[in-house]
């Protein structure tokens, strides 16, 4: 059978974010609780079922424009409440996808007649047919979200032209729908992390949606690989140090932005590892966050990439504290890093050191 390499932070994310399946690397009876105890009285700071406001007069178009967003795996539409809730503070309709493929912890899917099915993490013993490798698995959940972000904007436009919907919510929120008419998803914005990346990515490759622009963050771009399709949207990357100094910023680097047929820019935060863009850190306490190789403030992070995608998609110039240069970094990196600073592999520790300062954005002139 076919088997993951495992990995003690992703199981994390997922039990932090809705503690509901049991990890097959790390007893449940020693995660969940530390899970539960770092979230406990945890609250959004947003108010539910608010109504969509009224655009200002000073707003383009008199709409609101629209953001699509697809979590990573093992999170949940939970999951970046940071970094969406910045941008729907900022003028943005924000539809946060919770993909039905999989790599959520648990999802419930309810029915027009009313009937829920709870789809939870897929585990490869539950798989009819084994793949060789996790790729295979994950071109294939990759299809699906491409599928589940034509749909969803296929429906925000619904919405936006005043059209009825199929409202199958297991808690339908008694919206004024007649607002929806200020909101803008002719060219809404494709954003991602990690998987979610790689489904912005073959969004924007595959779909016939006219996308404003395509923001990623670590996109997990070795799902994708043999890339040579057309990237026809502007794009924006901002990556981890974990990112940048891996293996899969070599792919990124010399496969996906050679096909890049419209503005272009990568930036990298300082001291920043994977899971830095979702919401986990700004939970889980301190020592936990340093136990990952985290170097940056996890609240620095979200504000550095919440504070360049706002200036990319408002047509500014996004302003960076440095530039990354690959030989030179690696080098000094080396003699400064500390302690651990990564993740476990089967063959023993793997160090990452920060690209750039902590907090630092670095741009790189690919």
């Amino acid at each position: 059978m076919a088997k993951r390499t495992p990995n003690f932070w992703y199981r994390m994310i997922a039990c932090t974010s809705q503690s509901s399946y049991e990890p097959s690397s790390v007893h449940p009876l020693y995660l969940d609780p530390l899970a539960a105890a770092a979230i406990h009285g945890t609250t959004f700071p947003a108010s539910k079922d608010a109504p969509l406001a009224t655009p200002p007069h000073t707003m383009a178009n008199g709409k609101w424009p629209l953001m699509i967003f697809s979590h990573g795996v093992g999170c949940s539409r939970l999951m970046y409440s940071a970094f969406c809730g910045e941008m729907a503070s900022r003028g943005y309709v924000v539809a946060v996808l919770e993909h039905r493929d999989g790599t959520s912890p648990s999802s419930t899917i309810a029915a027009a007649d009313g009937t829920t099915t709870t789809l939870d993490w897929i585990d490869w013993p539950e798989l009819e047919e084994q793949p060789p490798d996790d790729t295979i698995l994950r071109h294939e959940q990759i299809k699906l979200r491409v599928a589940e972000v034509e749909a969803t904007v296929d429906l925000m436009r619904r919405l936006s032209r005043g059209e009825p919907v199929t409202r199958d919510s297991i808690d339908s929120p008694d919206f004024d729908w007649e607002r929806w008419k200020y909101m803008d998803a002719s060219r809404p914005v494709m954003a991602g992390h990690s998987l979610g990346g790689s489904a912005a990515l073959a969004a924007s490759s595959t779909s016939d949606i006219d996308f404003r622009s395509v923001v990623v963050f670590d996109p997990a771009v070795q799902r994708l690989e043999p890339w040579k399709s057309p990237l026809p949207h502007p794009l924006l990357v901002i990556n981890s140090s974990e990112f940048t100094l891996g293996r899969e910023y070599a792919i990124f680097s010399t496969q996906i932005t050679r096909t890049v047929t419209n503005s272009l820019l990568v930036l990298s935060i300082g001291g920043a590892t994977h899971p830095s863009f979702s919401d986990v850190f700004l939970i889980l306490p301190a020592a936990i966050c340093r136990m990952t190789g985290l170097k940056a403030s996890p609240a620095e992070v979200i504000s550095k990439a919440v504070k360049a995608t706002e200036e990319w998609l408002a047509g500014k110039r996004v302003g960076w504290d440095g530039v990354w240069q690959e030989g030179e970094d690696r080098e000094e990196q080396a003699k400064e890093a500390k302690g651990r600073l990564g993740r476990m592999s089967r063959k023993g520790k793997e160090k990452y050191m920060p690209a750039g300062k902590p907090g630092e954005l670095s741009w790189h002139p690919l």
